[in-house]
C-alpha cells in the first residue's frame, strides 16, 4: 500500500498544510479518506485523475473534513463513467442528497453513487480490501477508518479524543494517522495531543505513528518528542505531499 498525505493541517487556512485528505492506494485501486478544502488540488498536483477515485471514505460532517467534496462532485457531474462509492457515518445518504439539493449541479448524471454507512463495524470494498470503523469520541457518529489491504493495516482516527474504540482501531496496525491537534499544554476537549497520541499507539501496540491534522504555527520538533515519550515506534511529523510505503 501507499499513503500520500495530500492535506496534513486543520480548519484554520495555511500556506503550508491542506485540510485533511489522504489518498490511499491499495490493489489498484484510490481510496481518498476525507476530503478537506485543498485535496482536489493536491491530488492533480501528484497527476491523480479526481474521476480515477475508487472509493471516498469521510470520517464526519465538519468542514475541514468535506470543503472539496462539493468542487469534487461537481467537476465528476459530467464526465465521470464509472460509479464512485461513498463510505462514511450513519447518515451520510441524507447528507448527500441535502447537498444536491442545495446545488442541482453535483447531481450525477452518467454514474451512480453507492453508499455505506458505518458505525461500528465493518464491510469489505473489494475480495482483498476491508475496511473497519468505530464511533470515536468527537461529533455525534464520528468515525474513524481501519484499512486492511495487501497484507498490511492502516488505521486513522479522523477527529477524536482518547477512547477505548480508537485503541481497538489501531490494534497492531502498520501505521496508525493520528490527528494531533493541539500541544500538550494546550488540550482541546474531543481532540488529542501528542502524548496522547503516542499513548494510544504504544496501547495499541502500532508499528508507526503519523501525527497529522495539525495546528498552524505546530511546533514540530517539540510535537515529535512528546509522542515518542510515550511511543518506542517510529514517529512521523505530516507534511503535505508526505509519500509512504506502508
Amino acid at each position: 500500500m501507499e499513503l500520500i498525505i495530500l492535506g496534513s493541517g486543520n480548519y484554520i487556512p495555511s500556506k503550508n498544510r491542506n485540510a485533511p485528505g489522504y489518498l490511499l492506494r491499495a490493489n489498484g485501486k484510490n481510496l481518498v479518506i476525507d476530503f478537506g478544502a485543498g485535496t482536489l488540488q493536491s491530488l492533480l498536483n501528484f497527476d491523480v485523475d479526481y474521476q480515477s477515485i475508487d472509493y471516498l471514505l469521510l470520517t464526519h460532517p465538519h468542514p475541514d473534513h468535506i470543503t472539496d467534496v462539493v468542487p469534487l462532485l461537481h467537476a465528476c457531474v459530467i464526465n465521470r463513467h464509472r460509479n464512485l462509492c461513498v463510505i462514511g457515518w450513519l447518515g451520510i445518504e441524507s447528507f448527500f442528497e441535502k447537498l444536491f439539493k442545495l446545488i442541482e449541479s453535483t447531481c450525477p448524471r452518467s454514474y451512480r453513487i453507492d453508499f455505506i454507512e458505518m458505525g461500528n463495524g465493518q464491510t469489505k470494498l473489494d475480495p482483498d480490501i476491508l475496511v473497519k470503523s468505530r464511533l470515536l469520541e468527537h461529533s455525534k457518529d464520528c468515525i474513524g477508518f481501519r484499512v486492511e489491504a495487501e497484507n498490511r493495516i492502516i488505521a486513522y482516527s479522523g477527529d477524536t479524543d482518547v477512547c477505548d474504540n480508537l485503541i481497538a482501531l489501531s490494534k497492531n496496525a502498520d501505521l496508525l494517522i493520528s490527528e494531533c491537534s493541539c500541544p500538550d499544554a494546550q488540550k482541546e476537549a474531543l481532540h488529542l495531543t501528542p502524548s496522547e497520541a503516542g499513548e494510544i499507539a504504544s496501547r495499541a501496540n502500532a508499528r508507526k505513528l503519523i501525527l497529522s491534522h495539525l495546528p498552524l504555527g505546530v511546533d514540530e520538533n517539540a510535537f515529535k518528542l512528546s509522542a515518542m515519550n510515550k511511543f518506542s515506534g517510529e514517529v512521523i511529523v505530516a507534511a503535505d505531499g508526505m509519500r509512504i510505503q506502508v
